[in-house]
């Protein structure tokens, strides 16, 4: 059996908030373009990373960008109904973790998948951050409040803040909004 690794990539305000009325209530074009970077690099050139998300990530994300291109995109959902009408190759649905864990694990198994990311929403947070499989946690910390409807759960203290070489350090700032990256790797 394949080693799953998960890592769940989420920005969130002062507050932990991370949408609001089914949208993201900043506009932070180099967040997205981290996110962007995060979720598709890959060391072997012939695989792609999965991203997992829930249903209503990904009703959030805008029609045009569906699926996120160069990723294999799960939508964790129970409505059967979804699945008939995703025709892309790059986008499947899930009924739970556990089954898009399976699914994912035979594509890493097959040399179809390298990395695997967890994009949202709350629930699906939740659940990853107490799964066996969670080691990684990208954050980017908003350096100021918004109005939210949704937020990011308590990061456990088996995870701590880390170095990675792929993450600046330093304080961003963009639109008048200061913004940190940040790692929490598990503890082993």
């Amino acid at each position: 059996m394949s080693e799953i690794r998960l890592n769940l990539i989420v920005a969130y305000c002062l507050s932990k908030g991370i949408g609001c009325n089914g949208s993201i209530p900043w506009n932070l074009r180099k967040d997205m373009t981290h996110f962007s970077k995060l979720t598709k690099k890959t060391e072997n050139p012939t695989c792609v990373n999965a991203v997992i998300m829930g249903r209503k990530t990904w009703d959030s994300i805008p029609e045009k960008f569906r699926p996120l291109p160069g990723r294999f995109n799960v939508v964790l959902t129970r409505n059967s109904d979804l699945k008939s009408i995703l025709t892309d190759k790059n986008v499947t649905t899930s009924s739970s973790l556990d089954e898009a864990i399976d699914l994912i694990r035979i594509k890493i198994s097959n040399g179809e998948i390298e990395n695997v990311w967890v994009i949202g929403g709350t629930s699906v947070y939740k659940e990853s951050l107490n799964s066996p499989y969670c080691q990684n946690v990208y954050v980017t910390e908003i350096q100021k409040d918004f109005t939210c409807d949704t937020f990011f759960p308590t990061i456990p203290e088996k995870f701590q803040v880390s170095e990675d070489p792929n993450v600046p350090a330093d304080i961003q700032k963009e639109n008048d909004i200061e913004f940190q990256f940040k790692v929490y790797k598990k503890l082993n």
